[in-house]
Protein backbone atom coordinates (compact mmCIF):
# COMPACT_ATOMS: atom_id res chain seq x y z
CA UNK A 1 0.00 0.00 0.00
CA UNK A 2 1.61 3.22 -1.15
CA UNK A 3 0.61 6.18 0.99
CA UNK A 4 2.87 8.77 -0.61
CA UNK A 5 0.66 11.56 -1.97
CA UNK A 6 1.11 12.65 -5.57
CA UNK A 7 0.53 16.31 -4.72
CA UNK A 8 1.81 18.37 -1.79
CA UNK A 9 -0.43 18.09 1.23
CA UNK A 10 -0.62 19.24 4.83
CA UNK A 11 0.02 17.36 8.02
CA UNK A 12 -3.69 17.57 8.76
CA UNK A 13 -4.43 15.71 5.51
CA UNK A 14 -1.82 13.09 6.42
CA UNK A 15 -3.55 12.68 9.79
CA UNK A 16 -6.81 11.92 7.93
CA UNK A 17 -4.98 9.30 5.85
CA UNK A 18 -3.52 7.85 9.05
CA UNK A 19 -7.01 7.77 10.59
CA UNK A 20 -8.21 5.57 7.75
CA UNK A 21 -5.17 3.37 8.21
CA UNK A 22 -5.89 3.04 11.93
CA UNK A 23 -9.36 1.72 11.06
CA UNK A 24 -7.82 -0.80 8.69
CA UNK A 25 -5.20 -1.84 11.23
CA UNK A 26 -7.84 -2.29 13.93
CA UNK A 27 -9.85 -4.56 11.63
CA UNK A 28 -6.78 -6.59 10.67
CA UNK A 29 -5.36 -6.92 14.19
CA UNK A 30 -8.77 -7.98 15.54
CA UNK A 31 -8.96 -10.59 12.75
CA UNK A 32 -5.54 -11.87 13.79
CA UNK A 33 -6.70 -12.06 17.40
CA UNK A 34 -9.72 -14.09 16.27
CA UNK A 35 -7.47 -16.42 14.23
CA UNK A 36 -5.24 -16.96 17.25
CA UNK A 37 -8.25 -17.80 19.39
CA UNK A 38 -9.56 -20.19 16.73
CA UNK A 39 -6.15 -21.80 16.27
CA UNK A 40 -5.50 -22.08 19.99
CA UNK A 41 -7.84 -23.19 22.70
CA UNK A 42 -10.85 -21.49 21.13
CA UNK A 43 -11.23 -19.26 24.18
CA UNK A 44 -10.05 -15.65 24.47
CA UNK A 45 -7.47 -14.95 27.11
CA UNK A 46 -8.86 -13.38 30.28
CA UNK A 47 -8.50 -9.61 30.63
CA UNK A 48 -5.86 -10.01 33.35
CA UNK A 49 -3.74 -12.29 31.12
CA UNK A 50 -0.18 -10.96 31.20
CA UNK A 51 2.76 -13.38 31.28
CA UNK A 52 1.73 -17.00 31.87
CA UNK A 53 4.24 -19.78 32.49
CA UNK A 54 4.17 -20.84 28.82
CA UNK A 55 5.38 -17.41 27.72
CA UNK A 56 8.35 -16.91 30.04
CA UNK A 57 10.85 -17.39 27.21
CA UNK A 58 8.95 -15.62 24.47
CA UNK A 59 6.62 -12.70 23.96
CA UNK A 60 3.00 -13.53 24.73
CA UNK A 61 1.22 -13.00 21.40
CA UNK A 62 -2.22 -12.60 22.98
CA UNK A 63 -0.92 -9.90 25.30
CA UNK A 64 0.88 -7.97 22.55
CA UNK A 65 -2.17 -8.11 20.27
CA UNK A 66 -4.37 -6.78 23.10
CA UNK A 67 -1.96 -3.91 23.78
CA UNK A 68 -1.79 -3.05 20.05
CA UNK A 69 -5.60 -3.00 19.83
CA UNK A 70 -5.82 -0.77 22.91
CA UNK A 71 -3.24 1.62 21.44
CA UNK A 72 -5.04 1.78 18.08
CA UNK A 73 -8.36 2.45 19.83
CA UNK A 74 -6.72 5.20 21.88
CA UNK A 75 -5.27 6.80 18.73
CA UNK A 76 -8.63 6.57 16.98
CA UNK A 77 -10.59 8.07 19.88
CA UNK A 78 -8.32 11.01 20.59
CA UNK A 79 -7.72 14.08 18.51
CA UNK A 80 -3.97 13.67 18.34
CA UNK A 81 -1.57 16.19 16.88
CA UNK A 82 -0.08 14.77 13.68
CA UNK A 83 3.32 14.25 15.33
CA UNK A 84 1.72 12.33 18.21
CA UNK A 85 -0.24 10.25 15.71
CA UNK A 86 2.97 9.43 13.83
CA UNK A 87 4.65 8.37 17.07
CA UNK A 88 1.61 6.28 18.05
CA UNK A 89 1.64 4.44 14.72
CA UNK A 90 5.35 3.70 15.10
CA UNK A 91 4.64 2.36 18.60
CA UNK A 92 1.96 0.04 17.17
CA UNK A 93 4.38 -1.14 14.47
CA UNK A 94 6.98 -1.95 17.13
CA UNK A 95 4.40 -3.79 19.22
CA UNK A 96 3.32 -5.87 16.23
CA UNK A 97 6.94 -6.52 15.28
CA UNK A 98 7.56 -7.88 18.79
CA UNK A 99 5.10 -10.67 18.04
CA UNK A 100 7.75 -12.38 15.91
CA UNK A 101 9.09 -13.62 19.23
CA UNK A 102 5.75 -15.15 20.16
CA UNK A 103 5.41 -18.74 21.22
CA UNK A 104 5.55 -21.07 18.19
CA UNK A 105 1.86 -21.94 18.34
CA UNK A 106 0.98 -18.24 18.11
CA UNK A 107 3.67 -17.03 15.75
CA UNK A 108 2.37 -18.77 12.62
CA UNK A 109 -0.88 -16.76 12.79
CA UNK A 110 0.84 -13.50 13.58
CA UNK A 111 3.69 -13.50 11.06
CA UNK A 112 1.45 -14.23 8.12
CA UNK A 113 -1.29 -11.77 8.94
CA UNK A 114 0.48 -8.69 10.30
CA UNK A 115 3.47 -8.31 7.99
CA UNK A 116 1.75 -5.81 5.67
CA UNK A 117 0.17 -3.93 8.57
CA UNK A 118 3.54 -3.36 10.24
CA UNK A 119 4.83 -1.90 6.98
CA UNK A 120 1.70 0.22 6.50
CA UNK A 121 1.90 1.67 10.03
CA UNK A 122 5.56 2.60 9.51
CA UNK A 123 4.80 4.13 6.11
CA UNK A 124 1.92 6.23 7.49
CA UNK A 125 4.11 7.45 10.33
CA UNK A 126 6.84 8.37 7.87
CA UNK A 127 4.35 10.17 5.65
CA UNK A 128 3.19 12.36 8.53
CA UNK A 129 6.74 13.14 9.62
CA UNK A 130 7.94 13.99 6.10
CA UNK A 131 5.33 16.70 5.57
CA UNK A 132 6.10 20.32 6.45
CA UNK A 133 5.48 21.31 10.05
CA UNK A 134 4.01 24.64 9.01
CA UNK A 135 0.58 24.65 7.40
CA UNK A 136 0.32 26.48 4.08
CA UNK A 137 -0.44 30.15 4.65
CA UNK A 138 -3.42 31.75 2.96
CA UNK A 139 -2.39 34.10 0.15
CA UNK A 140 -2.62 37.81 0.96
CA UNK A 141 -5.04 39.82 -1.12
CA UNK A 142 -3.78 43.08 -2.57
CA UNK A 143 -5.69 46.14 -1.40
Amino acid sequence: MNLKPTTPTTKAHAAVIAGHLIDRLLFSVRATEAAMIEGGSGEPMPADHVWPECCTRSVCGDYVIRVAIAELERLKASSQKPDDLAYGLLHVAELLRATRYAAPQEAKYIRRRLKSDIHAAEEASSLINDLPHIEAKKPKHDA
